[in-house]
């Protein structure tokens, strides 16, 4: 099931899939420079995240050591996805010109496009002989 972080959110779970498992104490320490949050702010956002089953945690002595429960890149898909259904309408394309316009691509992100369009041909290629060959099958 998709999940929707708020920006602070985002904050805390960056943290939690960089390091893997921090306690309340190490989360606290990270963050207080960048945002100036405290020990009972990160709680708060860690309880919201438990409620959205974003994280949860196991108890090592007195501590509670969190961990994500969802993967940096589900959570960036659907971050994604409600960023084209909101600003360009549902068109990735128009995402994509809108940006090219405002950045020009370097030559390493020029190649690293097109070796993900070309894995993407080849996907969509090698699923359509799937799809002849089933289909064959049928008849």
């Amino acid at each position: 099931m998709p999940v929707k972080l708020t920006d602070a959110e985002w904050k805390i779970m960056h943290q939690l899939w960089e390091y893997g498992e921090l306690t309340v104490a190490q989360l606290t320490r990270q963050l207080a420079g960048k945002t100036g949050w405290g020990r009972h702010t990160v709680i708060s956002f860690l309880k919201r995240l438990e409620a959205k089953s974003a994280v949860a945690f196991f108890k090592k002595g007195p501590a509670r050591v969190y961990f994500s429960k969802i993967a940096r890149e589900d959570a960036a898909v659907e971050e994604t996805r409600e960023l084209i259904d909101k600003a360009f309408s549902g068109s990735f394309s128009l995402m994509l010109s809108t940006i090219l316009k405002e950045k020009a691509l370097s030559e390493k992100e020029q190649r690293e496009i097109q070796q993900i369009i070309r894995q993407m041909d080849e996907t969509s290629k090698a699923a359509s002989v799937f799809d002849e060959e089933a289909g064959k099958d049928e008849v």
